[in-house]
């Protein structure tokens, strides 16, 4: 993961900085998804450790936690992660800074917004978009693909 810092510094460096530490943890979750995980996080989970299925936050703080156990186990030492690195609590703060910035305040009483991929009815069809609204829809994506 450390190469795609490099490959990719001067496009992370144009970013404005309050975006470069989210732009460089996506840049991570794309390398460590770019390949089927399914076999090692199996493994892993199989041993007790993370499978890293929940580290979309912080991928690269994550997958060096799970280094330095496996180091620990295997009576190796690990260096210190790179303090730079988006931790658990730092990612998950701005996580929901960036949903909040992007979706607005959660909706009373649920934790999660609701997305729906609209049917092409839904160009002509104003009951189904009322209707989807008042059923608790916060955002609506369009699939551009079809139709």
């Amino acid at each position: 993961m450390g190469r795609v810092d490099v490959d990719f510094a001067a496009h992370l460096q144009a970013l404005p900085r309050e975006h470069q530490a989210s732009a460089r943890n996506l840049l991570h979750y794309l390398v460590l998804r770019c390949r089927d995980m399914r076999q090692t996080q199996a493994m892993l989970a199989a041993h007790g450790l993370s499978s890293l299925g929940r580290t979309e936050s912080h991928v690269r703080s994550g997958v060096a936690s799970v280094l330095s156990v496996l180091r620990t186990l295997d009576g190796a030492t690990w260096d210190v992660p790179d303090p730079s690195l988006l931790t658990i609590d730092d990612g998950e703060e701005l996580l929901a800074a960036r949903t909040e910035a992007l979706l607005g305040p959660p909706p009373e009483g649920r934790t999660v917004r609701v997305m729906v991929t609209m049917p092409s009815e839904a160009a002509t069809d104003y009951v189904l978009v009322r209707d989807l609204l008042a059923a608790g829809m916060d955002c609506m994506r369009i699939n551009c693909a079809h139709d």
